[in-house]
């Protein structure tokens, strides 16, 4: 009797021993099928920045030694992956650094902001990124002084909220290093920004500039629009939105701003990376 209550406790006991086994090796299962994860996310993530940064030297050897704007998607494949990209001319933007107040003011007050407040607005503009004039730099404020390095400190600048910067956010950039207005090719919000234009034209203006016929300072005058202002060209700078698609399920895009200087020893230089990942399905 005494030894097959023995045997009994032995078998209970290796039951129980084999039910911690079992929770064990699922629970290295788990964390391995985790950490497999993990180690592809890292790759895929790796190899998206790869991918576009090869995407970059193929749209400077594709234009020649620069970035043009194009209208529509190009598409690169690469091993495994493929790319599709656009390109816009960065001066299409209002560049915080270099916009004269009136030009900023014009476009604040496009977003229901009054005249006066609008104008003050762009002064607060002027007075950070220009320390050395007025009382930028009072020691009052808590604004950063000197140049923008980024859109988004805007919202330090004493009068803007940060709802009101993400509405501007789409039509600002602090890359396009002119203070003129790539004009044939600038949003609709920001040619109604520009002094001396009648934003109630927007439309007709917008058909029109897909063929300019004579001069394009004829163009600009014709329309009210200060010839100091705006350019014909692209400026320098051109921003690249880039879609990566790292095998079936994964998908990343890229936001990144390129610069050809004149004089510079560099052949281009990116002066702007922003990216988002994942955007994919999330399938293992």
């Amino acid at each position: 009797m005494t030894t097959v209550r023995r045997r009994g406790s032995i078998l209970v006991a290796v039951l129980a021993m084999a039910s911690v086994l079992v929770v064990f090796v699922g629970v290295g299962v788990e964390r391995l099928q985790v950490a497999r994860r993990e180690f592809r996310s890292v790759h895929d993530d790796v190899q998206a920045d790869l991918i576009a940064s090869g995407t970059v030297e193929r749209l400077f050897a594709r234009g020649g030694g620069r970035f043009p704007a194009f209208a529509g998607v190009v598409t690169f494949a690469f091993d495994g992956a493929f790319v599709e990209a656009t390109a816009q001319a960065e001066a299409g933007r209002i560049d915080l650094n270099f916009a004269p107040i009136e030009v900023l003011a014009g476009l604040i007050g496009e977003f229901d902001v009054a005249a006066g407040r609008a104008t003050a607005l762009a002064e607060a503009i002027e007075r950070r990124r220009h320390p050395g004039d007025a009382d930028g730099g009072a020691s009052g404020s808590t604004a950063r002084a000197g140049p923008f390095e980024h859109v988004d400190a805007l919202a330090s600048v004493p009068g803007f909220d940060r709802a009101l910067v993400e509405r501007l956010r789409p039509y600002l950039t602090v890359s396009s290093f002119t203070s003129r207005i790539a004009l044939l090719v600038a949003d609709p919000v920001v040619v109604a920004a520009l002094p001396g234009f009648d934003r109630s034209r927007i439309a007709d203006f917008v058909e029109a500039r897909r063929s300019v016929r004579g001069s394009f300072e004829a163009f600009v005058r014709h329309w009210g629009i200060d010839l100091d202002h705006v350019t014909s060209s692209g400026g320098e700078a051109t921003r690249l939105f880039l879609t990566v698609h790292v095998g079936p399920h994964r998908v990343q895009r890229y936001e990144i701003v390129v610069a050809v200087r004149r004089n510079d020893e560099e052949p281009y230089r990116i002066v702007a990376w922003q990216n988002e990942r994942p955007l994919g399905t999330g399938a293992p």
